[in-house]
């Protein structure tokens, strides 16, 4: 699993089981976890498809905008998508940003490039046949 930081990056370690899934989330590799803001991807087994999410997390309310970039390329095809918005998230509502469901049997990478408070920051995973 490799992570990356965009700009100031901060993401979430954890691995958490859900129902019948298990959920797997980006890593904290530069001490950023207790940031005001901070993203996080989130990978879920959902009936035999993987869901991808990106969230943001705020110590307060807040407003921005987000970017989700899911690409891959294989002997099958390859994917790209993007989604994009406005959000709000406050501390007792983390915002959801971007949902996709895919193929549980290619490598994705994906990218939460968010903008609030006049700050850029983001987060990135790759997603390898596991979840």
């Amino acid at each position: 699993m490799t992570q990356k930081s965009l700009i100031f990056a901060a993401a979430v370690a954890g691995l958490a089981v859900l129902g019948s899934g298990a959920a797997s989330t980006s890593e904290d590799t530069d001490g950023t976890r207790d940031a005001p803001l901070r993203c996080e991807i989130v990978a879920e087994n959902a009936r035999g498809m993987m869901r991808l999410q990106g969230l943001v997390h705020a110590d307060r309310d807040v407003d921005g905008r987000y970017r989700l970039t899911v690409t891959s390329a294989s002997r099958s095809g390859s994917t790209n998508i993007s989604q994009g918005g406005n959000f709000s998230a406050s501390e007792k509502q983390p915002a959801t940003l971007g949902k996709v469901m895919l193929s549980l049997n290619d490598v994705y990478d994906v990218e939460l490039e968010v903008k609030a408070n006049g700050k850029s920051f983001g987060c990135s995973e790759r997603f390898a046949n596991r979840v």
